[in-house]
């Protein structure tokens, strides 16, 4: 299986917007105050889930657009 793709300029485009707005949306997520009435331990997944999420989206954005440099 190769690790690298073809994409017209459109779907290169519309990729990365996607990626972009993955990340927006996470960032929007973890920006939400949920109430004090929730598990601390909960709260604290949550935050680890939202971290790791943020951080591989950048990293895929990041890489996407070294790739597009390369070429």
């Amino acid at each position: 299986m190769s690790d690298t793709i073809n994409l017209s300029f459109d779907e290169y485009q519309k990729f990365s917007l996607g990626l972009e707005n993955l990340l927006k949306t996470i960032i929007k997520i973890d920006e939400i105050v949920l109430p004090r009435s929730i598990d601390e331990t909960a709260l604290n997944e949550m935050d680890g889930l939202i971290i790791h999420l943020r951080e591989e989206a950048k990293i895929l954005l990041q890489d996407f657009n070294a790739i597009r440099h390369v070429r």
